[in-house]
């Protein structure tokens, strides 16, 4: 299953819905990251890693799943390994 497959199967699952999903990739050209926003992921890191930048995108995300779990009074989604 590659991350356009495993995006889809999680937006699937209604209690998944707001689980960030962040592809990484060694794809950085042009139109990359629309696709991988097209197929439901949240954002893109390119390869090879900017490490500043990978912390900064992780950041926005946790942040925004904290405020929805608060917002909605739930916990976020369990994530197994």
């Amino acid at each position: 299953m590659d991350g356009f497959a495993a995006t889809h199967a999680l937006r699937e699952r209604a209690e998944l819905a707001n689980l960030p999903v962040i592809a990484m990739t060694a794809n950085a050209m042009v139109g990359d990251k629309e696709k991988v926003l097209a197929c439901g992921m949240n954002d893109h890191i390119a390869k090879p890693i900017d490490v500043e930048e990978m912390f900064a995108t992780l950041a926005r995300w946790i942040v925004a799943v904290a405020v929805v779990s608060v917002m909605t009074r739930s916990r976020p989604p369990a994530v197994r390994a």
